[in-house]
């Protein structure tokens, strides 16, 4: 649809009526195509169906470290792709991000930044519809947070002093992720907060990466022509991105 004039599929399980997308994109080749991850099992699905694979933190670098393996091996080695359109070898995660001068103010300037995760874990967990008007997700967002899981998950973003950011940010360039997008308009951040998080940031931190940029891109490019073979690593213990927490479990037995 974005490539012909229309299409349509006619199948044993499903039937799609003839229909067409307009305006078609004018970029040639035609823009790489990105699959969103909720399920991590999606990951390895996009390498398979060679499009970028846009996803959230994982829980450890171990778990980086695999579903990185399992995409590119699926990228190189299993690719099929589900129409013409050009391979795009990228895996891009989104992670909850806050730089200042200290580990302290910064958390505080992000506080609430975990509540996109937390209604994305609620629903998904639920498992079922929710009735309008019968729950105060901000409340009940404002209850998890006090639990151990609620901690562990804030300390698990991208939030803190440039020393704090740039730990975090060398595990995910040993993993070899490709992107990581910052995600700073969350909960109740201030307009100024998050301009002076992005200033500080890219004067502190992100010349370091940017440096070694063609590392990465060199690593690349020799996984994809075969000449670096990755390891095929079971990713079955890191397949739970979102842990039960008290309030989804009792939510769900109501």
């Amino acid at each position: 649809m974005f490539s012909n004039e229309a299409w349509e599929y006619m199948g044993e399980y499903f039937k799609f009526p003839l229909r067409n997308v307009l305006p078609k994109p004018f970029q040639k080749p035609h823009p790489p195509l990105w699959v969103a991850c909720s399920q991590l099992d999606t990951l390895a699905m996009a390498g398979h169906r060679g499009m970028g694979a846009l996803g959230f933190q994982f829980l450890s670098a171990d778990a980086a470290h695999a579903w990185v393996n399992s995409y590119y091996n699926n990228f190189v080695k299993r690719q099929e792709k589900l129409a013409d359109y050009q391979s795009n070898a990228n895996i891009a995660l989104v992670c909850g991000f806050m730089c200042a001068e200290t580990d302290e103010e910064a958390m505080r300037k992000a506080d609430g930044w975990t509540f996109f995760q937390f209604a994305l874990r609620f629903y998904i967990q639920l498992g079922r519809p929710v009735e309008p008007g019968t729950v105060n997700l901000w409340e009940e967002y404002l209850k998890w947070k006090e639990t151990p899981k609620a901690r562990e998950q804030r300390d698990g973003g991208l939030v803190g002093s440039p020393d704090t950011l740039r730990r975090k940010l060398r595990k995910f360039e040993t993993s070899n992720i490709d992107q990581v997008i910052l995600l700073n308009q969350a909960g109740k951040n201030s307009h100024e907060d998050i301009c002076d998080s992005l200033d500080l940031f890219s004067r502190e931190v992100m010349p370091e990466f940017h440096d070694r940029e063609p590392e990465h891109q060199e690593w690349k490019q020799r996984v994809l022509a075969g000449e670096i073979e990755l390891e095929e690593l079971d990713t079955d213990p890191y397949k739970d991105r979102f842990k039960a927490s008290p309030f989804a479990v009792a939510a769900a037995t109501d």
